[in-house]
């Protein structure tokens, strides 16, 4: 929250757990390659499941954030408008997941290929 200037120190607290639980949930995620991966090459493995957890994680993030913003639009505001509108911006993510997915993938792929001892097996 101090980094990014999303309302300092009042709201850091949410933003970790906006950017906290995606991030621990594509954590294991990546992990279940080693139950789900058998039988498939590790690098085909390694790049699936980069791309399933990258994804994840920005729609558990966008889950969280329009599920505190949607319970807490204000009485004064047309709340059918503002659901809309979120539900809106909601949908728009979905192609930000699949980008994400994709990033994450060929960065896993890179990785694997110049420093492997960084992802351990």
């Amino acid at each position: 929250a101090i980094m990014f200037g999303h309302g300092g120190l009042t709201t850091l607290g949410i933003n970790a757990l906006i950017m906290g639980i995606p991030a621990l949930l594509a954590y294991q995620i990546f992990q279940l390659r080693h139950i789900l991966g058998n039988g498939i090459k590790e690098s085909l493995s390694m790049g699936i499941f980069g791309f399933i957890a990258g994804a994840s994680a920005i729609g558990v993030s966008s889950l969280i954030f329009f599920t505190i913003i949607i319970t807490n639009v204000p009485s004064g505001f047309d709340s059918s408008l503002e659901q809309r509108v979120i539900y809106g911006l909601m949908i728009s993510h979905i192609p930000l997941m699949g980008i994400e997915g994709i990033l994450t993938a060929m960065i896993i792929s890179f990785l694997r290929r110049v420093m492997p001892e960084l992802l351990p097996s």
